[in-house]
């Protein structure tokens, strides 16, 4: 069997003999599914169903192979992807396709001038608004009040929800885009859009009493750092474009750092950054 997906017009596609795994990607990113078009990335899904748990549960248990036994936590990711080409070995039990596909994007994004960043994403008409931040900086609070404040304009001003906890950018052209993905925290709050908004800013989140002011180029590497996905690759190329990407987003993209409060108008704070 085989299905494709297209995260951030990034196609995938998904080869398997178990039924199981087509009726969780089915469900799990209906919104993504592809009949047609021709794959970017190719992976073989094997199931690991020969297994042994440890003390009756299977967060931890061996797998047994060529007379060997192997130590697998729950949620590892055994596999790999090169060249464009992976081979996983999932659990039967586990199925944890998500975490799956953050690591084959996550190898894969550079390459396509992209990066993933811990960040929710609002967006209007006008393109898209980033807020990043450490867990607990404010991200899916700052969302949820801007799409509050918003829901009485018109149409074409009031902001929805794409990400509230993981979002996707790409570069295409001048500026980076934001993309949908399935990777949400709260999905019951989030909007999926077909298309990709252009990003008008990316906000570093602060609760302290450090005032909303642009980042210097020092700054936004300091904060960039803390909320991009960790990169692990051996091929120094990788590492270029990652790198790379990270210095484009920062020559084309309105950067800030953002302090607020819930008793402040966030739409007000965000017209002060024009």
């Amino acid at each position: 069997m085989n299905i494709k997906i297209s995260i951030a017009n990034i196609i995938i596609s998904f080869c398997f003999d178990d039924e199981k795994f087509l009726h969780i990607i089915q469900k799990d990113f209906k919104n993504f599914i592809l009949k047609t078009q021709k794959e970017d990335i190719s992976v073989k899904l094997v199931k690991v169903s020969d297994y042994e748990m440890i003390d009756g549960k299977w967060n931890y248990f061996f797998v047994t192979k060529q007379e060997q036994k192997y130590f697998i936590k729950k949620w590892d990711i055994n596999g790999y992807l090169e060249d464009k080409n992976g081979y996983f070995e999932i659990h039967e039990d586990v199925l944890n396709f998500h975490q799956l596909l953050k690591f084959i994007l996550n190898i894969s994004l550079p390459n396509y001038e992209g990066l993933m960043l811990h960040a929710s994403t609002s967006v209007n008409s006008f393109g898209a608004i980033i807020a990043a931040g450490i867990s607990g900086s404010g991200k899916s609070t700052f969302a949820k009040k801007l799409k509050k404040e918003t829901a009485m304009f018109e149409d074409n001003e009031k902001y929805e929800i794409i990400h509230d906890e993981i979002t996707i950018l790409r570069k295409e052209g001048s500026c980076f885009w934001a993309y949908p993905s399935p990777f949400n925290h709260n999905p019951k709050h989030i909007v999926n859009y077909s298309e990709p908004k252009k990003v008008k800013y990316l906000l570093f989140l602060k609760r302290n009493d450090e005032k909303t002011s642009k980042i210097s180029k020092l700054r936004y590497y300091k904060e960039i750092f803390k909320v991009i996905f960790s990169y692990d690759t051996n091929s120094l190329s990788q590492y270029e474009h990652f790198f790379n990407n990270i210095e484009k987003l920062y020559l084309s993209t309105n950067i800030m750092i953002f302090n607020y409060s819930l008793d402040d108008c966030l739409v007000e704070k965000i017209k002060d950054l024009c």
